[in-house]
Formats: C-alpha cells, sequence, structure tokens
C-alpha cells in the first residue's frame, strides 16, 4: 500500500484467514498505549503470570518481582518480540487479562478489522486466533498514527538499566530486519 495515498499497489489472498502471530503484539501495544496513564509508570512482574508463560516463546527474561516501566514492556515486546511482556502487559493494563482480551477484539472491530479474532496478547498459536492481510494493514495504519508506537518501532536499540531483579543493563535491537 501507498501510505501517501492508500491505494493498494499489490493485493493476493488479502482476505485470508492466517495465523497473526507476533503480530498480535501490535494490538497489544495499542490497547496498553491508548489506556496508559504514564509511560514511566512503574510496573512489578507477577510470579503467577511469568510462571504460565512458555518460555520457548520470545522473551526478554522478566523476573518475577522485577520492576519495570511500561515504556520499557513496550519497548522490549515491539522490538524484542518478548512475549513476556505482553502478558505482562495484558495483566496490568485491566482488570483481567481475559478483559485485556476482549479490549484487543472491540478495538479491531472498531478500526474495521472484521476478519480478527485474537485469543492471547503475544501472538502465541492458537487456532481460535487469526486475522488477514487486509486486517493487519488497517491495525497497523492505525497503529503508526499513534506518536508513542511509531517512536518505539523506528528505534534501532533500546536499553534497559538495571532493575531490583537484574543488575546489568539490557541492550534490545530492533529485530526488524528493515530498521
Amino acid at each position: 500500500v501507498d501510505n501517501n495515498t492508500g491505494k493498494a499497489l499489490y493485493k493476493q489472498n488479502t482476505d485470508e484467514k492466517l495465523k497473526p502471530g507476533g503480530f498480535v503484539k501490535v494490538m497489544t501495544a495499542i490497547i496498553a498505549i491508548e489506556n496508559m496513564a504514564d509511560k514511566n509508570e512503574i510496573i512489578t512482574a507477577d510470579g503467577d503470570v511469568l510462571a504460565s508463560y512458555d518460555y520457548s516463546f520470545g522473551n526478554m527474561g522478566i523476573l518475577a518481582g522485577e520492576t519495570l516501566t511500561l515504556e520499557d514492556l513496550l519497548y522490549g515486546m515491539l522490538l524484542y518480540d518478548a512475549g513476556d511482556a505482553a502478558e505482562i502487559i495484558a495483566n496490568y493494563s485491566s482488570t483481567s487479562r481475559k478483559k485485556f482480551i476482549k479490549l484487543m477484539n472491540e478495538k479491531a472491530v472498531a478500526l474495521g478489522a472484521l476478519n480478527t479474532k485474537f485469543t492471547n496478547p503475544t501472538g502465541f498459536p492458537d487456532k481460535g486466533q487469526y486475522s488477514t492481510v487486509d486486517d493487519f494493514y488497517k491495525i497497523t495504519k492505525y497503529a503508526m498514527s499513534l506518536p508513542f508506537f511509531a517512536e518505539i518501532v523506528n528505534t534501532g536499540m533500546y536499553q534497559i538499566a538495571p532493575t531490583n531483579k537484574y543488575h546489568q543493563t539490557r541492550y534490545l535491537p530492533n529485530s526488524n530486519k528493515f530498521i
């Protein structure tokens, strides 16, 4: 799609249902950014949330009881593809993970992404979770209109200062090879 005109330059099977994978984190970020009071707000990683996370999936090694800012978690999730950060964000940003996922699905509908269903905030494989290329575009276009989201995804490297549980600086390179 030409971002200046909105005109599709190439289309093929754009309404075919696909497994969204890590793309789900774009919607997780949208919900978190739109509902955050302060990006510097300190969040303590819930041990139960981390204990239920499948670490064979992308993560940044968040430790139970570790305190990080929402900004650190968003950068980790979007640059480093950290699913553990996505789970902590979802748990923190709403009264429950289930409610957060409901907000994700409501936002998709509001954006006109009618062929999308989210079942988790990380993109972890689930046969009930799907989207389409057309919906990817609608969601991404909206996400890029959020200045903080655009700032994050256009960052080449982010550093997280030592925390109460992790005593070294974390360096999070952007996994997007186009940046």
